[in-house]
């Protein structure tokens, strides 16, 4: 059997260049040598459609839009995990919230039905070290009274899951506004957002910028796992449009993103199906460039919560997507697929807005 003899000296390094034996090649020559493996076929007949939108069987850097040659977005990834408690009781759902922050969420969005004692339900919970998000019989100023006095508004973080947009204090990272859509499709859903924005918006409102900046968004994540990177990125794209339409400056940074993985069953993949698809939705959000994300369980038992809860912190913990950002920036299939999904959307904004006025 051969083997190596250590001498303790250090290999020369060879000069020639890895890739310099693979030449560049152009789209001509790609087209030329697919045609020949194709047998013929044409290369328009591996086209495809997403949603109304042409998928191209494959990409160059011509196809880059020129508008979206720079990064989405510019921080690395960092998300909240938020965690879903109904509240049918205050002082069970306060020992859930409190299992579950001490077991990796670093959010709470509590779904109230009716009335109960926030000093009960939060109990033993700092706000300051977590983010708080309410649905049902709460609002914001509800919120704000029992925070008051306690905890400095700027350091307050969450959400009021309702779309009515409203004023916060300056400085806060608690958004009581949460815009979002259930439309059939994905860029339907993002046209949707759009027009929700557009109609509480009115012309010569004071408050408008203040409300502006208290709104959060809410993106449900596709089975599809590239549509759902596009539509988290798209979505940036399309509200720096908008904003600048009424004259304010944005970056794409400016917004806080909500994704939602909704439970997801398919009976030839059970039992594991919601683990799968929420598993490549959540990747799919982070990559994106979502704010917070909120994986649905596929059931109600603690193993299925415990699933749900983890796979957020397996993408930061093991697969380290908190460290790039924006990883999807220079894909030309992605980016293309962005630019259609933006493109489409503002146009369809746009006649709608041409056709009310007309």
């Amino acid at each position: 059997m051969p083997y190596l003899w250590y001498t303790g000296k250090q290999p020369a390094m060879s000069d020639e260049k890895l890739f310099a034996s693979f030449a560049p090649l152009s789209r001509k020559e790609w087209e030329a040598k697919a045609l020949q493996d194709l047998k013929g076929k044409a290369i328009s007949d591996l086209h495809t459609t997403w949603q109304d939108l042409t998928i191209e069987p494959y990409y160059a850097i011509e196809d880059l839009d020129s508008t979206l040659q720079t990064p989405v977005v510019v921080r690395p990834a960092r998300w909240l995990n938020y965690v879903k408690i109904t509240v049918d009781n205050a002082r069970e759902a306060n020992e859930a919230a409190h299992y579950e922050l001490m077991h990796g969420a670093t959010g709470l969005l509590f779904e109230i039905p009716q009335a109960v004692g926030l000093d009960t339900l939060l109990e033993g919970i700092d706000a300051s070290h977590c983010a708080l998000a309410f649905k049902g019989a709460i609002s914001a100023d509800d919120y704000l009274d029992y925070v008051s006095g306690q905890t400095d508004p700027a350091q307050l973080q969450g959400f009021i899951d309702q779309p009515e947009m409203q004023a916060f204090p300056q400085g806060s990272h608690f958004y009581p506004a949460m815009i979002g859509s259930t439309a059939a499709t994905d860029w339907q859903e993002l046209l949707d957002i759009l027009q929700q924005l557009h109609r509480q918006l009115p012309a010569g409102d004071d408050q408008a910028a203040a409300r502006v900046a208290g709104t959060a968004y809410k993106l449900r994540m596709p089975a599809n796992y590239f549509m759902g990177m596009a539509k988290v990125r798209a979505l940036r794209l399309l509200l720096v449009h908008f904003y600048s339409a009424y004259g304010w400056a944005k970056e794409t940074s400016d917004f806080h993103i909500l994704a939602v993985s909704p439970r997801w069953q398919h009976p030839d993949l059970a039992p594991h199906e919601n683990m799968l698809k929420a598993t490549t939705a959540a990747m799919a959000a982070v990559i994106g460039g979502c704010n917070a994300l909120m994986i649905e369980p596929g059931g109600d038992d603690p193993q299925e919560r415990l699933v749900a809860r983890n796979i957020a912190l397996i993408l930061e913990h093991e697969a380290h997507l908190d460290k790039v950002a924006d990883p999807a920036a220079g894909s030309y299939f992605i980016e293309n697929l962005t630019g259609q999904l933006v493109n489409k959307v503002w146009e369809a904004f746009l006649q709608q807005q041409h056709e009310t006025t007309v």
